[in-house]
């Protein structure tokens, strides 16, 4: 195996069990979070996922900072669809 092979080995179903689980550590050290960056930079599908829940992520904070528990959840579709497309173009 060679060293691009090795480094790019990241699969993208381990990137998104990753990023979903996001308090679990890397297994593999150094060497792992290597091969995560380098997966991100190269998969156009992984870091439109990682937009994604990172939009996720925010509206959630933001809900939760000074919004009602019963909110909408036709706004927050509504405003996650508006931060999603704002993020692609």
């Amino acid at each position: 195996m060679t060293l691009v092979d090795s480094l790019t080995a990241f699969t993208c179903k381990r990137f998104s069990r990753h990023v979903a689980s996001e308090l679990l550590p890397l297994e593999g050290g150094l060497y792992a979070k290597v091969q995560f960056w380098i997966h991100w930079a190269i998969c156009p599908f992984c870091r439109r996922y990682w937009k994604e829940i990172n939009a996720i992520d925010q509206l959630q904070h933001a809900t939760r900072a000074g919004r009602d528990p019963a909110l909408n959840m036709t706004d927050v579709k509504m405003r996650l669809k508006k931060n999603l497309m704002k993020d692609a173009s």
